[in-house]
């Protein structure tokens, strides 16, 4: 079998979407699939390499003009592909839109939705206009185009990916129930190979400037629906129960929004016991994750949180909203703690019951880990999508 896989983000760049079909394409590889992925370029990356079964073509560099170029591109390789009869699959990736310019063809559509507009649209209303990224506006500006795109992409697939219940039933009330008959979820994964409770976080915790204190940490965009904000104020309410507390926020995102972080902290008189670590790289992530006591993912909207489940395979007690996907697969008190996203005091209560309860917190992620292994390991995952491949060929 020959996967073509349609992504604009691969690594070096960072996202979900990312680490998504890089682990799809090295589990497929492992299964004697060739792959190809089909990519923009980062600073520093060849233009084509070959990686054990995984071929990949990187087109463009990565910025705003390129990302539209891009499409234009994707469509002269997969045509070439096609014609040399070198693909059984095309695999694209929404909220990406990769194969709206790609004519109908013979060979297969699949889309992995692992968002739509209006769910990104929906989050932005959870925040202030000033906390809004300028990426954002542009999507609130463009909904109605974005909506008008991922239709034709819709119409196209032969078979749709969404990562949960909570994405599926969005896509069926906005695009019509019909397309219930060739959607299936089939949530993200997680590396239980790379995540896993044995690694090293003390070198990680020097570099946060601690060996002691009890450490929460936050991983992801920094931007206003990821609600950093509420998480900031429960902290600063838990730092005056105990002084010895930090908050590890990893990530970069908007300037504006991360300006706005660190004035709030500094009228709550923490800023001293928050440590921004900036973009952690992708060989760095499961030693952040390890360097923490607890992980906070405290955002309006979450497709699914692959985030929560890099964390639960690292067996650290996670701390989510009750947004989106997140309560899918996060049970209260069984293997999480959830809260309201709006509610910094119901927040602070979650992380002083993790805190304090050190039974509490090892019973939560040993049944966390377990679960993951079971469910949520790409093995698992990518099994479930070779029987979908297999059903199209």
């Amino acid at each position: 079998m020959r996967v073509c896989l349609l992504s604009q983000k691969f690594p070096p760049m960072a996202g979900g979407i990312s680490r998504y079909v890089q682990n799809i394409s090295r589990e497929l590889s492992e299964l004697d699939v060739d792959v190809t992925v089909v990519t923009l370029r980062s600073r520093g990356c060849p233009k084509y390499e070959k990686i054990g079964n995984v071929q990949i073509y990187r087109g463009l560099s990565e910025s705003d003009l390129s990302v539209n170029l891009y499409l234009i591109w994707v469509k002269r390789i997969v045509a070439k592909l096609i014609k040399k009869k070198e693909i059984d699959i095309i695999h694209g990736q929404l909220p990406l839109i990769q194969t709206v310019l790609l004519p109908k063809t013979t060979t297969p559509f699949v889309e992995t939705v692992h968002s739509v507009s209006k769910i990104e649209v929906d989050a932005l209303k959870n925040i202030p206009f000033s906390e809004i990224a300028a990426w954002e506006k542009y999507l609130i500006i463009f909904a109605s185009v974005y909506r008008g795109l991922e239709k034709i992409v819709f119409l196209k697939a032969d078979t749709c990916i969404a990562v949960s219940h909570h994405v599926k039933e969005e896509v069926l009330n906005e695009f019509g129930q019909e397309l219930g008959k060739k959607t299936t979820v089939i949530p993200n994964g997680v590396n239980t190979s790379q995540f896993h409770p044995n690694i090293e976080g003390k070198q990680f915790r020097k570099r946060l400037g601690t060996e002691q204190d009890y450490i929460l940490g936050f991983l992801g965009r920094l931007c206003g629906r990821k609600n950093i904000k509420t998480l900031v104020l429960a902290f600063s309410l838990v730092a005056k129960e105990d002084p010895q507390v930090k908050l590890a926020i990893g990530g970069s995102g908007d300037a504006n929004y991360i300006k706005q972080i660190v004035e709030l902290a500094i009228k709550r008189k923490i800023r001293d016991k928050i440590v921004f670590t900036g973009y952690v790289p992708e060989k760095d992530v499961s030693q952040f994750y390890s360097a923490c006591d607890a992980i906070v993912v405290p955002s309006f909207q979450e497709s699914f949180g692959i985030t929560i489940l890099e964390g639960m395979a690292t067996a650290k007690p996670i701390i989510a909203a009750k947004a989106g996907g997140i309560i899918e697969f996060v049970k209260n008190g069984e293997n999480g703690l959830l809260f309201e996203p709006k509610n910094p005091v119901d927040l602070t209560k979650a992380i002083m019951r993790i805190k304090d309860n050190l039974k509490l917190a090892r019973r939560i992620s040993s049944r966390a880990r377990k679960m993951v292994e079971k469910k949520y390991s790409w093995n698992v995952i990518t099994q479930k999508i070779l029987k979908i491949y297999d059903k199209l060929i």
